[in-house]
């Protein structure tokens, strides 16, 4: 509870440590800019021209409540209206907490005071409309003429007396009403704190501006009200100090730069807050476009491979990510910014005869892409290998010139290292053949004279096919279980393994260009002998 309360009008004198000057402020819209530490006099004149808080109680329930927005749990705010007032506005120079106090420890007067957000527009016209809520406020619990807001109580502060500080940026501007609710003739001090943490105010500030790009686009920054200026952080920022600026932020989202410099109140500072859009917002009226591409293929290479090349061109290209021209068989050659407006790229596919479709993509705007069918070369050449075998007699290795007596058996096992003809496209091979791939087992009367890429059947030894995949023959007859009549006995065969396109349809070897493409492995000599008798 407060002590006697009397109700007068009053004239105010304003002093700063810069200024001396009498000004009368009794009125919003004639306040008086606070630009560091002040020392102003009060005296019993009354509300001014208009009476913005009305009697506290019963006119002031959004602009002048009775409940403080403060966290403390103090009385508020003018809970007998607008009293022999002082209109001052604060404007924030550095980040932190705005901690201030009105007096001094050891007085009888009572100081009330309520500050709202301060827009020149709008605030006064609010206040009195009633609209305007404030941000903090103290009606005193005791009257000791020493009031304010500091989150450590200065020596001698009653906690009734002051609120929580309020965290504020650069450029954020107050309005204090301050009200001489004792009706006292007197200097007042009014003490900003710079604790640690603690915010500046300045009339002089610094202001930098806020801009809103598209990603990859650079922005300037500019700085004004003081000198001597350094920015921080630094990515993205050409130069780091200095009132002029450029920033590159590096991908969307938004950067927050902070720039501090000299004013003639003392050190300030500003944020400028930099919105990178995507390049998908409708907001960026130049994205990416793919303008031309062009693809060529190269003459088939031994090996069956042609060369891929040609030129992607595109207009706004993305700052970040990769370009990458890959195509259906996931050949690719990848480029890294900057990317301008054109890049040739190249690489090596395998040739056969399809169409395949190559695509230019950015990774940093997926959307940005382009895609055209290529004529892919023929298969031009013929990789093809017999690979290696396992010979066994009754699950015994043996090597490739065997002598079978009578009731042994004889295996031949491929060890699947063999590399089967490549698949025809161009002309591809029609039902009922396929491209079913293997090993197969020929025999001959005697060793093979054709060789690849010739025409194995028509060889004069050759006697048929033993089968695929194995072969595996018992000697119960003194002779080959394949192939005949034959003319004798302890007769020698001969087994060839080759290459099948289809071992389906039988089909060793299809012509894909102008040769046939087979392949076939070691000779294997076998003399059966006949049974002993």
């Amino acid at each position: 509870m407060k002590r006697i309360k009397l109700l007068f009008l009053g004239v105010v004198t304003f002093t700063t440590s810069n200024i001396l000057a009498q000004a009368t402020a009794s009125d919003c819209p004639d306040h008086v800019n606070i630009c560091s530490d002040a020392s102003f006099q009060v005296d019993p004149n009354g509300y001014g021209n208009v009476d913005e808080l009305g009697d506290g109680f019963f006119t002031g329930l959004v602009s002048n409540p009775s409940t403080n927005p403060g966290v403390n749990g103090n009385s508020g705010c003018l809970l007998s209206g607008e009293l022999n007032s002082t209109w001052m506005v604060v404007t924030v120079s550095s980040a932190g907490a705005l901690e201030f106090s009105f007096g001094a420890d050891g007085g009888t007067n009572c100081y009330d005071w309520i500050m709202w957000q301060w827009d020149p527009n709008v605030t006064c016209n609010a206040i009195v409309n009633d609209t305007w809520p404030p941000v903090a406020c103290n009606w005193n619990g005791w009257c000791e003429g020493f009031t304010g807001m500091a989150n450590t109580l200065p020596a001698g502060a009653d906690p009734s007396n002051f609120e929580a500080s309020l965290n504020v940026q650069p450029g954020d501007q107050f309005i204090i009403c301050l009200s001489n609710y004792s009706s006292a003739t007197t200097s007042v001090p009014l003490t900003f704190y710079q604790n640690p943490g603690s915010a500046g105010v300045s009339c002089t500030p610094i202001y930098v501006n806020d801009e809103t790009i598209c990603e990859g686009e650079c922005t300037t920054l500019t700085a004004n009200g003081g000198s001597n200026y350094s920015w921080s952080p630094t990515t993205g920022l050409t130069p780091t100090t200095g009132a002029v600026v450029t920033a590159c932020p590096p991908s969307a989202g938004t950067w927050n730069y902070f720039v501090s410099g000299t004013t003639p109140d003392g050190p300030a500072g500003d944020t400028a807050t930099v919105i990178v859009l995507p390049f998908s917002n409708p907001a960026c009226s130049t994205p990416c476009n793919m303008t031309n591409f062009t693809v060529n293929t190269g003459p088939c290479d031994p090996g069956s491979t042609n060369t891929v090349d040609g030129t992607v061109q595109y207009s706004s290209a993305p700052s970040t990510g990769q370009l990458i021209v890959e195509d259906c068989q996931g050949n690719q050659q990848v480029f890294n910014p900057p990317f301008g407006t054109q890049q040739n790229f190249s690489f090596v596919a395998q040739a056969d005869g399809s169409t395949c479709a190559v695509t230019a993509y950015f990774t940093a705007d997926p959307s940005c892409t382009i895609s055209v069918n290529a004529t892919y070369q023929p298969p031009c050449g013929c990789t093809v290998d017999a690979g290696t075998f396992t010979v066994t007699v009754d699950g015994t290795p043996v090597g490739n010139n065997e002598v079978l007596c009578f009731g042994e058996t004889i295996d031949i096992e491929t060890n699947n290292d063999f590399i089967a003809p490549p698949l025809a496209n161009a002309p591809p091979i029609s039902a009922p053949g396929s491209y079913n791939p293997g090993i197969g087992y020929l025999l001959f009367s005697c060793p093979p004279t054709t060789m690849p890429p010739g025409q194995i059947e028509l060889d004069p030894c050759f006697l048929g096919v033993l089968g695929y995949g194995s072969f595996t023959d018992p000697n119960a007859l003194g002779q080959a279980s394949y192939g005949g009549p034959w003319t004798g006995v302890d007769e020698t065969m001969y087994i060839i393994p080759i290459t099948f396109y289809d071992v389906g349809s039988g089909t060793y070897s299809y012509v894909n260009t102008s040769t046939a493409c087979w392949d076939i492995g070691p000779t294997i000599s076998v003399q059966y002998l006949s049974e002993i008798t």
